[in-house]
């Protein structure tokens, strides 16, 4: 493996499920992008080699995940099937050298000019790099979501996401919350706000007991 990745962020944290549902697609999809699939007259090859036989994701797994179905909800006409989001990922795999590229920070930099090269590579349907006037970027909901990743400063991988974009209060960190949503600077887990508000306590209950400003409580439920 060509960059070095820390044990929590390649330890398996997520259920299929739990990774969709993060990423904001349907379980379908993510089970196809990572499994694979095969049925009359189509298959799509796993992402990756599963070897353990284990379905669930790590952290930048699902990152990666996050990243595909930005780049389907992005598209604009003709909808990116996910196996040519797969090839895609291959190309951008052996243009960077690395294993995940599409959690990288290398992504955020070069990824309209490396996705505009695999298009001129592989025609297909969709479109995954934008003709800005002669340089290329990515589709505007890749690139927010991108931007929205901390990348450690050795193996430019994603480090945490910052699920409410920059100076927002939700994050998602392997280090904190077992990988789920928490709110940043602490280690209170959304889930467990939403569960007692949904339990009949109020905003401001929940903030005095978790010791946590209001706005930081709001921000768990809307993400929530």
């Amino acid at each position: 493996m060509a960059a070095t990745v820390s044990a929590l962020r390649t330890g398996k944290l997520y259920t299929i499920a739990e990774a969709a549902h993060l990423a904001g697609g349907t379980p379908q999809n993510a089970r196809r992008w990572l499994l694979g699939y095969a049925s009359e007259g189509h298959r799509m090859a796993p992402v990756f080699a599963r070897r353990d036989g284990d379905a669930r994701l790590s952290f930048v797994e699902m990152i990666e995940l996050v990243v595909v179905t930005r780049f389907r909800q992005g598209a604009t006409g003709v909808r990116i099937p996910l196996e040519r989001l797969r090839v895609a990922h291959r190309f951008a795999r052996a243009h960077l050298g690395i294993d995940y590229p599409f959690a990288s920070e290398q992504l955020r930099y070069e990824g309209g000019h490396i996705m505009h090269k695999f298009e001129t590579s592989v025609p297909g349907p969709g479109k995954l790099a934008i003709d800005m006037h002669g340089n290329y970027a990515l589709p505007s909901a890749v690139e927010e979501t991108l931007n929205a990743f901390d990348y450690d400063t050795l193996d430019h991988l994603a480090l945490r996401w910052l699920m409410d974009g920059r100076g927002g209060l939700i994050v998602i960190d392997p280090r904190f919350g077992a990988g789920r949503p928490v709110v940043a600077g602490s280690n209170v887990r959304v889930e467990i706000i939403k569960a007692r508000f949904e339990a009949g306590e109020d905003v401001d209950e929940l903030a005095e007991d978790f010791q946590l400003d209001s706005h930081a409580v709001q921000a768990a439920l809307r993400v929530a």
